[in-house]
């Protein structure tokens, strides 16, 4: 995962699949395509739960305001040729209390909120919500993801905490998103600050 974090996942425990996507321009055109992805499998499981499905930045999949699923993207190509993405996506079904004590945030899964599924039903109804929107991306870039963001975003208007990798605290309003997909932090005195994908970890400020 990201910052060198271990995914957990146990035997029967959850869905887990991978998809590899390939695209015609270079991988500098592929900014923020894992906030794409998230707003994809978004949509999908919230037509299963009975709490709303939201995101927290950049792809955290949340279903009451605890993670529900997570996203992983690794993308290699040429800056201004072709380019390829394996989106790799883990959906928490039901989790053993041991492997629950390793994580460190509030998770939730499929048996805890009552949801039932058939298991090709569902990876059939992510792929569709994944290949309508990767079109898009292909077409038009971010920019519908950017519109729509502010709607999907379980943090958004609200103080959240943001920790950097250099041990950076920075404590503000979430106020959207910048055009590659950072997020946009607005701090006590009115400043815009942008934090890159991939480079903090943003939690609620009552969880700090």
């Amino acid at each position: 995962g990201r910052r060198g974090r271990a995914w957990q996942a146990a035997l029967g425990g959850g869905l887990t699949f991978s998809v590899l996507w390939r695209f015609e321009q270079g991988i500098s055109q592929l900014s923020g395509l894992s906030l794409v992805a998230g707003i994809a499998v978004a949509k999908a499981l919230n037509q299963l739960s009975p709490v709303p499905v939201r995101l927290k930045w950049p792809n955290d999949v949340l279903a009451g305001y605890r993670k529900l699923a997570g996203i992983l993207v690794e993308a290699q190509g040429e800056l201004a040729g072709s380019s390829l993405a394996v989106i790799g996506i883990g959906i928490n079904e039901r989790l053993p209390a041991g492997q629950r004590q390793e994580i460190d945030q509030a998770i939730v899964d499929f048996a805890e909120l009552g949801i039932k599924f058939d298991r090709t039903q569902l990876t059939f109804s992510i792929l569709r919500e994944l290949s309508i929107l990767m079109e898009v991306f292909e077409r038009q870039g971010l920019a519908a993801a950017l519109s729509d963001w502010p709607a999907w975003h379980a943090h958004e208007g609200r103080e959240v905490v943001v920790r950097t990798p250099d041990g950076g605290r920075y404590t503000g309003k979430a106020a959207g998103l910048d055009a590659s997909g950072g997020l946009l932090l607005q701090l006590p005195g009115g400043e815009l600050r942008q934090f890159s994908v991939g480079e903090v970890s943003l939690r609620p400020r009552q969880e700090s």
